[in-house]
Order: C-alpha cells, then sequence, then structure tokens
C-alpha cells in the first residue's frame, strides 16, 4: 500500500495548525516511532512525493532528532532518502507526514517580514532552517567550522517569513543572560548569535535587513556584540550594514563570552583593516581612515598624547600607556599602513602610530 506526503492540504501547514503542547507531541511521535520498530502495524509501504520520488517507510529510513540541546527529551521524527541519507524528505508533524518543505511555509498572511518566534510550531520551523536545511541539505565544505547545534527551548529568535515560506533566521543572547551551562558567566551587552539566510534568497539584502533589526531592537544598548568567530560572508553584510548605516560602527564588536572588552573587537576596524591590506580602498579611502581613527581611536588618543607628554618628563611610558582595548594584531595592522596615510593623522594619530610598539598590550 502506498501513501502520498501531505502537502499543505486545503492550504494549511503544520505550523498554522500545530497546538502549543510539546509534551503531547513528543507522546504521539514516539509511539509512532515504536510501532515502526517493533512491527506493531503495517506501514504503507512508500511515501510518494508530489516529485513522483518514493520512500520506503520503515525503521532504517527514519531518525529520531534531538530538538533541543539543552531538553534532550523532545524529539522529531524524520524521514531521511535512503540513497543519500543527508536529505531529510518528509517530517512526522500532528500524526501526519509533511514534505519538510511545507514545513517550512505558512497560510497565514501575517506572518510576514521577522517574526519572534514564540509557538511550538514555530520552534519547530526553527530546528528544520537550522538543523536539517543549513546543516544538512544547504552546507557547504566551507561552512565546516560553522556548524550551528540545535538551538535551546528558550533560545530567543526571529523567523524571516518572506511570501509564505521561512527563509532565514536569527538569533540573540540578551545582555545577562547565562554565557551557557556549567558557568555562572553573563553576556555583558546583547548579542547576534547566530544568522542564517537560504542559499536561493541570499544577495538580496535580507542579512542587512536581520543585522539592523537586530540593531534597532537593542537601540538603548551603547554597545552591540557579534558572536566570534564570524564568516567571511557575514563580514561582508556587516561592512554592507555599516556603510549606509555609519552610527553603528561604534557600537558593533566581534566578541567572545561573555563580551568583556578584553574579549571584543571592532567589526569596522577589521573590515577597514581588511579592505587595506587587499588594497582595496574606495575613493574616498582617506576620508574613511581619518573618520574610523577618530571615532574608534579618539578615546585613546588624548589619553596617549598625555603619557608622551608625561614620558618627556621622565615618567614611565611602557606602564601607562592605555591602548589595551585594542588588540595587538590591529595596532600592527595600523603600523603597517601606507605611509601616506601619516600625512593625513592628526599629531596626536602620529604619536600613537611612533609609540604603539614600546607600549604593554
Amino acid at each position: 500500500m502506498e501513501a502520498e506526503a501531505v502537502r499543505g492540504a486545503a492550504g494549511i501547514y503544520p505550523v498554522d495548525v500545530l497546538e502549543d503542547d510539546p509534551d503531547g507531541h513528543r507522546e504521539a511521535t514516539l509511539t509512532y516511532y515504536a510501532s515502526l520498530r517493533e512491527g506493531a502495524r503495517t506501514p504503507p509501504a512508500a511515501l510518494r512525493f508530489p516529485t513522483g520520488e518514493q520512500v520506503k517507510l520503515e525503521a532504517s529510513s527514519v531518525c529520531l532528532c534531538t530538538v533541543y540541546r539543552d531538553d534532550p527529551q523532545h524529539k522529531l521524527l524524520v524521514l531521511v532518502n535512503p540513497q543519500d541519507t543527508k536529505t531529510v524528505v518528509a517530517v512526522y508533524v500532528k500524526e501526519s507526514w509533511w514534505c519538510t518543505e511545507d514545513v517550512l511555509r505558512t497560510s497565514d498572511p501575517a506572518r510576514e517580514g521577522l517574526m519572534e518566534v514564540q509557538a511550538f510550531g514555530e520552534r519547530i520551523v526553527l530546528f528544520i532552517l537550522n538543523v536539517v536545511i543549513f546543516g544538512r541539505s544547504e552546507r557547504s565544505l566551507d561552512d565546516d567550522a560553522m556548524f550551528f547545534l540545535p538551538h535551546s527551548a528558550k533560545e530567543r529568535a526571529k523567523i524571516l517569513w518572506r511570501n509564505g515560506a521561512a527563509v532565514g533566521f536569527y538569533t540573540t543572547k540578551r545582555k545577562g543572560s547565562l554565557c551557557g551551562d556549567g558557568t555562572g558567566a553573563c553576556y555583558l551587552l546583547p548579542v547576534l548569535d547566530t544568522v542564517f539566510v537560504r542559499r536561493k534568497h541570499r544577495r538580496q539584502g535580507l542579512g542587512t535587513a536581520m543585522l539592523r533589526d537586530f540593531c534597532e531592537t537593542f537601540s538603548e544598548d551603547e554597545a552591540l556584540g557579534v558572536s566570534c568567530p564570524i564568516s567571511p560572508a557575514m563580514y561582508q553584510v556587516c561592512r554592507q550594514f555599516l556603510l549606509a548605516y555609519p552610527e553603528e560602527r561604534g557600537r558593533l564588536w566581534e566578541v567572545e563570552p561573555p563580551g568583556a572588552w578584553g574579549q571584543r573587537t571592532s567589526i569596522w576596524l577589521k573590515v577597514q583593516l581588511q579592505q587595506a591590506r587587499l588594497g582595496e580602498w574606495p575613493p574616498a579611502g582617506l576620508y574613511l581612515a581619518q573618520e574610523l581613527l577618530g571615532f574608534i581611536l579618539q578615546p585613546l588618543v588624548s589619553q596617549c598624547w598625555q603619557v608622551l607628554q608625561m614620558h618627556s618628563k621622565g615618567k614611565n611610558l611602557q606602564r601607562r600607556c592605555p591602548v589595551s582595548m585594542l588588540r595587538s594584531r590591529e595596532l600592527n595592522s595600523l603600523a603597517a599602513f601606507p605611509f601616506p596615510w601619516l600625512l593625513h593623522f592628526t599629531p596626536d594619530m602620529r604619536a600613537l602610530h611612533r609609540v604603539h610598539g614600546r607600549c604593554v598590550l
């Protein structure tokens, strides 16, 4: 006997009809999975998909996935392609099999744009985007270092809905929230933790839109973080965003938990340093350089100038130079800038350039 996978009958999709009852979903899933393993019921010979593809519905083709990394009891049953176990072809939700793409769809016109994840059905959509779509089907070889684990049960996240489908998401860590299990350390600033946009929706400004939404959500905070490491693609998103919104350049930092000053690196500074190394300065490069140095380094300049004056009177420069807020590799990069830059530095900047090598970093 064959059965066709449910594919949004009458325009209804799981996220629209799934009750906010994770315990009931878990029990139904485990009961069905046990019946497959024990052969207590006669399952359909195969699930037939709209494409004509058929996949045998048997215990060896299904997999129980943990939905939350901090709550292993909650499981989601998925059906994989026997010829390509990396590909999830269906998901068991509400006692029915649904095509993976249908789990990511909605018939609710109110679901459009970035919306905070709240209901259990939205948690499932977040899991599919994160673990199934990114972690399996759309993960390239270059993303090996950027694998996303399942999110926690109370992860703060927003899903990006577009034309009736979930096409991306981002998650955040709130200021004051714990950095992880087994640690008492808390984040010292809001942090953009994970970001994902589906492959066919990239290069359309969606990453920039999510970064802007993050900054607007925490508009009252003086500093915002982006979790380290930042991928090359995300650096390009940050670059485009900071070029479009220069008022945010002093707020965005690449951070390691919990985000103390010694664990922060200015994203705008790193973007500009990377351009300088590659010789990709735009026509207004000197203006950008001056503005960058003034905006990011100005708080240090006056202090360094005072230190130099003290040094001229026999004071100890090595102990007092306040440049520990910048990492040594960044100051070394500043020293390696093309010589004509020095002609455009203020006297304070030239002094900083000359003495940084003698400072304790």
